[in-house]
């Protein structure tokens, strides 16, 4: 065990609690401020940070301390609360149980007042010292030092702030916490670029440093970060960021990779404005995941084929860039597009896979309109209104899974681009996207079904009366 470090501070001091007892908090914003002093011997490597952040309390238990983790090469120096109001923290370093050859710098930080449900709360958390590789631990391919040549900066390898308890259950669920508004303004030596789950939005140079200032226009999970000697190419909404040597291989990604976005933008319109996805090298040994960055090792760059059956883009990665047109995605239940988003996603896989989806999304629905006689009385644009928002993902997803039967292909496309050219621009609801169907849908069956299932509430004598899927199209063919 190292020693552990102590932190004097005044402010407001909960009464000790075990780490068990801890309830989750929901990180809301969050801001990470750092310097980083690079060295190809791990100590000597330096980075002093400040990580701001805003949460809630979702639970119904009062929450009066939160326990956060830190590579076991940083310390905490301070921690500040609203009205900087220095918070007393004792720190030290702990097995982590579950995986107890991996020890991490712990601390249970106190709040200035208890946090009810749904209370806020906002601290600043400083730390300084070096990254410590992790990989020996068991940790695979997070080998993280602040190496001149390659680094990351990640909850992966904890170097910032991750909330939670020394338990690797713990750690797994805020390694999977919801997407969140995360920025970061970091500033390194020499001139390595920054690419990954995040956008620089700003460049300066000052001297010998560089800052960067990185973002991202919707929430994300855990940020990660990588730092090289980077060069990059892109076209639309793809970037790719390779070492020099690895140039003509990331050229062949991103041919792959803008002709699936050419194919989507046919179908589907432009993708969501500001979207991004970036596809990064790794140095040897590296591995990370990310929703929002394809993380690929200079194996792959260097010869990017994944084997002898498959293409440049598996079918992860398309899936990757998919998500950059989906309208829906982290939002809540019942917002407009879940169901749409929902066919559009599944149209892209094989028949078989498209058959099984529509036999399970009738069945779904058939199972919800049996059991409430309320939800067959009740026409989708007045679901979410009425509190069937979780029904309305699943009967929408059957009403444009059946459109595009009813429709075809071509005709289904021309009214997504439609719809989503209408609807992305600001506030929408099923109640707009019924409107939208009402005055745009051109095709006389669709517009029947249309009618009677997104404008009126005729949907519930459908499934009453169709057995099948199939059966139900067939009444609107």
């Amino acid at each position: 065990m190292r020693l552990f470090v102590l932190i004097f501070a005044f402010g407001l001091f909960a009464a000790p609690e075990s780490y068990a007892s801890q309830p989750g908090v929901e990180l809301l914003n969050s801001t990470l401020i750092a310097k980083l002093h690079m060295d190809e011997t791990a100590r000597k490597g330096q980075m002093v940070g400040a990580y701001q952040i805003r949460f809630r309390n979702p639970g119904n238990k009062p929450i009066s301390q939160v326990p956060i983790l830190l590579n076991p090469g940083l310390s905490i120096t301070k921690i500040v609360g609203a009205g900087n109001i220095l918070l007393r923290t004792t720190s030290t370093i702990e097995p982590v149980e579950g995986m107890e050859v991996l020890e991490l710098t712990t601390a249970l930080v106190p709040l200035i007042k208890p946090l009810n449900k749904n209370d806020h709360a906002e601290i600043i958390i400083h730390f300084r010292g070096y990254l410590e590789d992790l990989s020996w631990t068991g940790l695979d391919g997070v080998k993280d030092t602040l190496n001149p040549d390659f680094t990351m900066i990640r909850a992966e390898a904890f170097a910032y702030p991750v909330f939670a308890s020394p338990k690797i259950t713990a750690i797994k669920t805020a390694m999977a916490h919801k997407p969140f508004f995360q920025v970061a303004e970091i500033e390194l030596p020499g001139a390595n670029t920054i690419a990954g789950s995040h956008q620089i939005a700003n460049k300066t140079i000052t001297g010998e440093r560089t800052n960067f200032t990185l973002k991202n226009p919707r929430p994300t999970k855990l940020m990660t970060l990588a730092i090289a000697p980077y060069q990059h190419i892109n076209e639309g909404p793809v970037l790719v960021s390779y070492f020099a040597e690895d140039k003509a291989g990331a050229r062949q990604i991103l041919d792959a990779a803008t002709a699936e976005t050419t194919r989507l933008t046919r179908l589907l319109g432009d993708a969501n404005k500001g979207a991004l996805l970036q596809i990064v090298a790794l140095a040897e040994g590296y591995s990370s995941q990310s929703e929002t960055a394809i993380f690929r090792d200079r194996t792959f760059f260097a010869n990017p084929v994944l084997n002898d059956k498959m293409p440049v883009l598996n079918d992860k990665m398309k899936a990757m860039i998919l998500r950059m047109w989906q309208t829906s995605k982290d939002a809540k239940a019942g917002h407009w597009a879940k169901g749409l988003d929902a066919v559009t996603s599944n149209l892209f896989g094989t028949q078989e896979e498209m058959e099984a989806f529509e036999t399970t999304a009738f069945a779904a629905s058939k199972a919800l309109f049996s059991a409430d006689a309320a939800l067959r009385k009740t026409a989708l644009s007045d679901y979410v209104l009425d509190g069937f928002a979780a029904e309305s993902d699943t009967v929408s997803t059957l009403g444009f899974a059946v459109l595009y039967k009813i429709m075809g292909e071509d005709d289904y496309f021309s009214f997504v681009r439609s719809l989503r050219g209408a609807l992305n621009g600001g506030y929408a609801d099923m109640e707009s996207v019924a409107e939208f169907m009402g005055k745009n849908l051109k095709h006389k069956k669709a517009r029947k079904f249309a009618k009677n299932w997104f404008i009126n509430s005729k949907a519930g004598k459908d499934m009453n009366k169709a057995k099948s899927f199939a059966d139900l199209v067939s009444r609107y063919k």
